[in-house]
């Protein structure tokens, strides 16, 4: 848990970079964070496709980098965590990496639209 609050803590210190950049390689850190729970018996993620997965964090990286920028609250990405943890319980998904490089993009293009739709409106600041 701690972990990820720091990694929730990066993006704003990586300001130098741009959205892209930032949320990319907060991506990347977050998805070699997770490996070891592929081969931790009892664990939701043991045995599942690790690529597929990485599609997975790469769009909700995107989310959670727009949820940040445009609200500056870690706590709306910690909700916005849990609820994907949960619902991930609930709804399970085969490993299909189309079913996860199409939901990516949507997260992706839906994050850029809501970045650049508060950065027009200032909706949240």
């Amino acid at each position: 848990m701690i972990l990820r609050l720091k990694i929730y803590f990066i993006l704003p210190e990586m300001d130098i970079y741009s959205f892209t950049i930032a949320t990319l390689a907060v991506s990347i850190i977050w998805w070699l964070w997770h490996l070891p729970l592929f081969y931790i018996q009892g664990v939701s993620q043991y045995g599942q496709n690790y690529i597929a997965f990485g599609f997975n964090v790469l769009g909700l990286s995107f989310a959670l980098a727009g949820i940040r920028k445009n609200t500056s609250s870690v706590w709306l990405c910690v909700l916005f965590h849990c609820i994907a943890n949960s619902l991930s319980g609930i709804y399970v998904i085969n490993d299909n990496i189309a079913g996860y490089i199409a939901a990516t993009i949507l997260l992706i293009l839906c994050s850029y639209a809501f970045v650049k739709l508060n950065d027009q409106r200032n909706l949240f600041h």
